[in-house]
């Protein structure tokens, strides 16, 4: 079989909208809980949905925005929440998993899924003192099953258990298939603006043998692609930020 091109999906808000959450804290000089972490958070237009010990919990669109500003910070970030997802209520975003299927479909296309979830390693959670053993490898390859994508295995990547930096480790992924299967091109789906601003910069390493297009994905919605045929018009920041981590 010839790869001529490789399709790599984000899960979360890419693929599937679910109720996974991410806790976040951030400590005073003293150690206690910062006051005004919560001012911090309501004046960057970011959204909690609850606070347990001192530990603020997010859904992944809250975490991705607070992604955005929290450069430069040394919060405290639990991933647990992330371990596992309720299956029953994960809900397909049609429109992306119709281009997962039809990538799957084609013999001369490889399909991916990267997403920033554990699934090997276990997780510290800070907020509750405890371990937990991730569930994702499992459950997103049966709900893929039962929504009509037989993926194999070894094409789920869940670069959570390869360290916080999401964006990094996915370009890592990446470059690894680059390599081994030199395609015409690749495309690559995620609703994190990080995650998409760092693929598109492989476009420096691989173009032009290597068409790459990465795209934002928002409802289902996918933006005009950024790679080495565009301008890519976004703020200045850095694309590897400390907790960047999370779809």
């Amino acid at each position: 079989m010839t790869i001529k091109k490789i399709a790599a999906f984000d899960f979360d808000d890419t693929l599937a909208t679910t109720e996974s959450q991410i806790a976040v804290q951030r400590l005073g000089d003293d150690g206690a809980p910062d006051p005004l972490f919560e001012d911090w958070l309501l004046d960057h237009n970011i959204q909690y949905n609850d606070v347990i010990n001192g530990f603020y919990w997010l859904d992944s669109a809250n975490f991705a925005l607070y992604e955005e500003f929290a450069s430069g910070f040394d919060d405290v970030i639990d991933y647990a929440g992330t371990a596992t997802f309720n299956l029953a209520t994960a809900q397909a975003i049609d429109p992306m998993l119709r281009r997962l299927a039809q990538a799957e479909a084609d013999p001369n296309t490889l399909a991916l899924i990267i997403t920033a979830r554990g699934g090997r390693k276990e997780i510290y959670s800070p907020s509750q003192g405890a371990t937990i053993k991730p569930q994702n490898r499992q459950q997103i390859l049966r709900w893929l099953k039962t929504n009509g994508v037989n993926l194999g295995a070894s094409r789920l990547h869940t670069v959570g258990d390869m360290g916080d930096d999401s964006a990094a480790h996915k370009v890592v992924v990446l470059v690894r298939y680059l390599e081994k299967y030199k395609p015409e091109e690749l495309v690559f789906y995620d609703d994190n603006e990080n995650n998409v601003r760092a693929v598109a910069e492989l476009c420096k390493r691989f173009a032009p043998s290597v068409r790459i297009s990465a795209y934002r994905v928002a409802n289902g919605t996918v933006s005009s692609p950024s790679g080495c045929n565009e301008v890519v018009n976004l703020r200045r920041k850095k694309i590897f930020s400390p907790t960047g981590r999370y779809r």
